[in-house]
């Protein structure tokens, strides 16, 4: 879907580089993240995607075709952009900030009311409460679902996104990206996603390329990052949080098979998914108070219980 050739941005003249040489593909419906220090090049890169920053060097080339055949206006159009600070019209209602590119793109009025309707719906924002509010009157976290919404209005094949919850606090952020993963799943959307935070990147990435100055430092999915770090950059850049990282990727289904559940008796337990980590699962017993918690398979229904002390031995 997306493929970065050799890409390079310099200033100066060639002295001073933000991304040199990099070569990456993101896959059709991949979730790439693009992770690192402040001021690798991470958000230069994405903004080369979309023609926000033009290379230097190298070549970009989206749905098999080269990015500097495309007028950039266009390009854009064809690309759901989601930035840190939103950056919604003020003066502008909600509906009217999801329905800004198809107006761009010359969609009729029923379609447009159709698309807006539907995606805020899917962000969380019914348009029957929320369309006719200006930014103002929302919260941070509500403001930034229409940044999303308005991403996804003219259905785009790629959406781009530098530290969307980045601004955030700690709590809405939290739930933000839980909507993100269920959004993520649903829309099979292929994109790229700017963060610092491993932790996000560990969580929402289907892939993650760390880079450093510039550079690509290591490209791989999230269990290969932290159990298998390619060089000294990258062990110091997990840091203390490897341990914690190493649960987070630890789903019980993976190291729990059906024959070590035991049975649930009609007793009254908190429900956990088989594919949640040993982290959720200790938060659990935390909030229940119980030495056992149910588990469940994707389609609901419990197949088991778990012992507190089954999750603390894998630990």
């Amino acid at each position: 879907m997306i493929g970065l050739i050799n890409v390079g941005k310099s200033f100066d003249g060639g002295q001073t580089y933000a991304v040199r040489d990099l070569s990456l593909e993101v896959t059709e419906g991949e979730t790439l993240i693009l992770l690192g220090p402040s001021g690798c090049g991470k958000t230069t890169t994405l903004k080369m995607i979309n023609r926000l920053a033009e290379m230097t060097s190298g070549r970009i080339l989206v749905r098999g075709k080269d990015i500097l055949g495309v007028d950039a206006v266009n390009l854009r159009r064809t690309m759901g952009y989601v930035i840190q600070n939103i950056g919604l019209f003020p003066h502008m209602t909600v509906r009217g900030n999801v329905d800004v590119v198809p107006r761009l793109l010359g969609w009729d009025k029923e379609r447009k009311q159709k698309r807006t309707e539907e995606l805020l719906n899917l962000v969380g924002l019914p348009a029957d409460e929320f369309g006719n509010r200006y930014p103002a009157e929302l919260s941070g976290g509500q403001q930034q679902r229409v940044g999303v919404a308005r991403a996804l209005a003219s259905d785009p094949p790629v959406v781009l996104l530098d530290e969307p919850f980045g601004a955030l606090d700690p709590i809405t952020r939290e739930q933000l990206q839980g909507e993100f993963k269920k959004l993520k799943k649903r829309l099979k959307k292929t994109m790229v996603f700017v963060t610092h935070d491993i932790f996000e990147a560990v969580s929402l990435g289907d892939r993650i390329c760390l880079m450093k100055e510039g550079e690509l430092a290591q490209i791989g999915t999230p269990k290969e990052i932290v159990t298998q770090p390619a060089n000294r950059f990258v062990e110091d850049f997990l840091g203390q949080h490897r341990y914690q990282l190493r649960l987070t990727l630890s789903s019980l289904h993976e190291l729990f098979s059906q024959e070590n559940l035991s049975p649930v008796k009609g007793e009254d337990l908190a429900t956990i998914s088989y594919e949640a980590n040993l982290v959720d699962a200790l938060e659990l017993f935390e909030e229940s108070g119980k030495g056992r918690i149910a588990v469940c398979n994707a389609e609901g229904t419990t197949i088991g219980a778990l012992r507190r002390d089954q999750v603390l031995e894998k630990i």
